[in-house]
């Protein structure tokens, strides 16, 4: 049986290393050249914290090993929506979604599908406002394409299970 293993670019994580580290020079710059206890000095304390954060957050994407999607011949998961795995027999069919530049591939899943975790009123609104499903794979970080990946689930979710390791061969 094939799987395929889905990583995160490098490249998003980066990009939030070196602009954390300018804040982080910007707010030591500040508490050099002001007085301590003025509003602009604690301005600079609070980019140092704050930004020292982001550079320890991206450091930690950037070495971050662990596969964000899993595609098997009985399914995919996605380490990002908290589910198990998704059978192909439960996705009716996906399609791309670009949100503000961020990429994902919705599934539109059967009716008999469990979520595991019930998103909250507000986010099911903005769900439907934005015209995405109850689950949805966020490929903008990933060394993919969102419209492949789409293709490659209703390829395979209309596929007999035989076939299915020869579509994952044909994509991947």
């Amino acid at each position: 049986m094939s799987e395929i293993l889905l990583y995160k670019k490098p490249q998003k994580a980066v990009k939030i290393l070196l602009i954390a580290i300018c804040a982080v020079g910007v707010g030591l710059f500040i508490i050099y050249r002001e007085t301590p206890g003025s509003f602009i000095y604690l301005v600079g304390w609070f980019n140092v914290l704050f930004f020292g954060l982001g550079i320890a957050v991206s450091i930690f994407q950037m070495f971050d090993r662990r596969p964000q999607i899993r595609i098997s011949e009985n399914g995919i998961w996605d380490r990002t929506t908290k589910q198990d795995q998704i059978g192909w027999h439960q996705i009716k069919h996906a399609y791309p979604l670009n949100i503000f530049k961020q990429k994902f591939v919705s599934l539109d899943l059967v009716d008999t599908f469990r979520i595991k975790k019930k998103p909250y009123k507000w986010a099911s609104r903005i769900n439907e406002f934005v015209g995405a499903q109850k689950v949805n794979l966020q490929v903008s970080q990933l060394k993919i394409d969102e419209v492949t990946l789409t293709n490659f689930i209703n390829e395979i979710i209309q596929a007999e299970e035989g076939n299915r390791e020869r579509i994952i061969k044909k994509y991947f």
